[in-house]
């Protein structure tokens, strides 16, 4: 593999003109490893979205597929990485290399709705106060399977809730002002990303028209090992920017796209278990285990309501059942990211160095 660094790629790209598109220029970043089965997909769908005014930027991991060859077709610019680094150093690395004045993020298994782009140079010329936007999936997904289908409506429902102002990123797509993109911590993701944003009184709004198709293919496995990394690594960033201060005030309740009554579920799946399979041998235990069961189908009744209306009653049942393990995967996740983040404060000091300093007294 070649060393790490940008393969020259200038006048590589056509890009489509449109006579009343914004000035903006925003630069596109997508990090790639193996990427071949969705990448020309989501490319295409950034060249044929009906903005012109952008540049696209690879950052590849060590990719042994197709990816190279695809990207080639269709980028302003590739950059080696090495296959050690993750996502976020990879974005790190395009960064350096942008000359917009919006950064944009997205992955190569995403593919943008028509018009995504021009919405977001839109909203960040009419708005100057807004420093970074986030966007969503659609409610749809090509991947048919049971754990694909469940796992995009999981998503629906979050973010379908949430307010016009938020405090995190979403990977799938978000925009953010070049100026507000770099960080006192590097090699974070999204979510941290849009944590120290918003500590640093910057503006994040959600805006659910920006939309995105995810392309990626679940297994029943993949989805709980995703659903226990991403709560471990969520838990380290709720204790990292004290997240309990957020959880239920207002104007917002929730932190980072999760609500309290998503987390009072989380808590309780084990509790419910247990308890039933005891009421099995312990007939006097019955009620409670009955009064658990109903409180946990109260908090998560939206998300029943919305397998049902969308995949029809028996995938309800299906989700529902899935649902109480996935809660519990997810519940050790957190209490896994919590006790590492707990440990660490306990028996590694911190010591702050002028950066954090300088950035604590920017926090309210």
């Amino acid at each position: 593999m070649s060393e790490a660094g940008p393969i020259n790629l200038e006048n590589s790209v056509n890009h489509s003109q449109m006579n009343n598109a914004p000035a903006l220029l925003l630069s596109i970043i997508i990090p790639t490893r193996d990427s071949e089965t969705t990448l020309e997909e989501s490319l295409r769908s950034i060249r044929e979205n009906g903005y012109p005014n952008y540049e696209l930027i690879v950052v590849d991991g060590g990719s042994r597929d197709r990816t190279l060859e695809i990207a080639r077709a269709y980028t302003d610019k590739i950059i080696r990485q090495n296959p050690a680094g993750g996502r976020e150093e990879a974005r790190n690395l395009g960064y350096a290399e942008t000359r917009g004045e919006i950064i944009v993020c997205t992955d190569s298994d995403n593919v943008l709705e028509k018009g995504a782009l021009e919405k977001m140079a839109r909203y960040f010329l009419s708005h100057p106060e807004v420093d970074a936007v986030t966007g969503m999936n659609t409610r749809e997904t090509p991947a048919a399977n049971f754990a694909s289908q469940y796992k995009n409506l999981y998503l629906y429902k979050n973010f379908r809730r949430l307010p016009p102002e938020v405090d995190f990123l979403y990977g799938s797509l978000y925009g953010v002002r070049k100026a507000d993109y770099p960080l006192t911590t590097m090699w974070v993701d999204d979510t941290a990303r849009g944590q120290e944003l918003a500590s640093n009184n910057k503006r994040i709004r959600f805006q659910p028209e920006l939309k995105t198709v995810h392309l990626k293919r679940y297994s029943l496995a993949s989805l709980l090992v995703n659903d226990f990394e991403i709560p471990y690594g969520w838990a380290q960033i709720f204790m990292k920017y004290q997240g309990w201060r957020r959880l239920l005030g207002a104007p917002r309740r929730g932190y980072s796209h999760v609500s309290p009554d998503q987390l009072v579920s989380l808590i309780l799946s084990p509790f419910l278990g247990v308890t039933a399979a005891a009421a099995y041998f312990l007939p006097g235990i019955f009620p409670l285990a009955f009064l658990l069961g109903c409180l946990w189908l109260y908090f998560n009744r939206d998300f029943l309501r919305i397998l049902a209306g969308e995949k029809g009653f028996f995938f309800m049942l299906a989700g529902m059942a899935f649902t109480w393990v996935d809660h519990c995967v997810m519940l050790a996740g957190v209490t896994a990211g919590v006790g590492v983040s707990l440990g660490q404060r306990l028996f590694q000091p911190r010591v702050p160095n002028q950066a954090e300093g300088e950035t604590e007294n920017r926090r309210p």
